[in-house]
């Protein structure tokens, strides 16, 4: 059944209150639906594997899987120019025996990245934080001299 007809036919004590209730159930449900989509669609870092190809949201192929580089980045094959490519895992809607993602081949060209990853998740293998650099101590100057003598030597 049509809005307007339902408008058309609403008694007159639901005036005005049809639009407003409708309104509220669009937003639940779309609310709903998103919350289940984000935790039910996860991909798991572990779901890409080497040389699967990379399709865009027109189901064309614009590049193939090199490995993960860290946890949330993708390194992607060297392209006719011997450049590798990387893309976040974030764009990944699906895994099957390729590798969805959330856009159009020329937008993902756009905006993939020519360099590594440099967060400490993408830069060390397991997705670990590099050790952290821990200066030397510092040396220690001898006592000075008091009144022109110097501190007798420890044995």
């Amino acid at each position: 059944m049509q809005l307007a007809t339902l408008r058309e036919n609403a008694p007159p004590q639901f005036e005005g209150f049809r639009p407003n209730l409708r309104a509220e159930i669009e937003k639940r449900v779309a609310r709903a639906w998103r919350d289940s989509c984000s935790s039910a669609f996860m991909i798991n870092a572990t779901q890409i594997k080497p040389n699967t190809p990379v399709v865009c949201s027109n189901n064309g192929q614009f590049a193939i899987v090199d490995h993960m580089a860290g946890t949330e980045n993708i390194k992607l094959m060297k392209d006719d120019k011997g450049v590798h490519h990387y893309i976040p895992l974030k764009w990944v809607t699906k895994v099957d025996d390729k590798i969805h993602v959330d856009r159009p081949g020329a937008q993902a060209m756009k905006d993939w990245s020519k360099t590594a990853p440099t967060d400490a998740a993408s830069a060390t293998p397991g997705g670990a934080a590099p050790p952290a650099k821990v200066a030397p101590p510092a040396k220690v100057a001898p006592p000075a001299a008091k009144n022109g003598v110097a501190p007798a030597a420890k044995v």
